[in-house]
């Protein structure tokens, strides 16, 4: 479960939208975590262990997220000790702009609703801020 909470905090941490260009913001489809994109983006305090960072950075890639008309479903495979994580949401677009939307739907970690953004690098990507955490995570279209 602490490897599925971890990932739910990703996915809803919320990021800023850039860039000019008019995309395509359809986010119906599956999507899955892009390792080599978001490890890229991390910061770690000097201090930072070798060991705590590979664990943080094995995380990376394994998410899958499901987008139907108005639920969504993450899907984290089983990884060492910790089972297959899955969870499932009602979800409302409430924003757009020009390279972003953003995203309502429930947080089992704070028990309530809670907006996210979701920034599009075109039309079969996009990334989320990882808010405390530091970084991007970078999520490629499947189908």
């Amino acid at each position: 479960m602490l490897l599925g909470g971890l990932f739910f905090l990703l996915v809803s941490t919320s990021g800023c939208a850039s860039g000019r260009a008019k995309i395509d913001r359809t986010i119906i489809g599956e999507w899955k975590s892009n390792k080599e994109l978001s490890v890229r983006t991390l910061t770690y305090p000097p201090t930072a262990e070798k060991a705590s960072i590979e664990k943080i950075e094995a995380l990376f890639g394994r998410l899958i997220i499901s987008y139907s008309g108005s639920k969504m479903k993450a899907v984290l495979p089983a990884m060492n000790d910790q089972p297959e994580w899955i969870y499932e949401s009602d979800y409302k677009i409430v924003g757009r702009d020009e390279t972003s939307i953003v995203m309502r739907s429930h947080d089992p970690l704070e028990n309530g609703p809670k907006d996210r953004r979701i920034t599009f690098e075109g039309e079969n990507r996009y990334w989320i801020d990882l808010g405390h955490l530091g970084g991007r995570e970078y999520f490629d279209r499947l189908k």
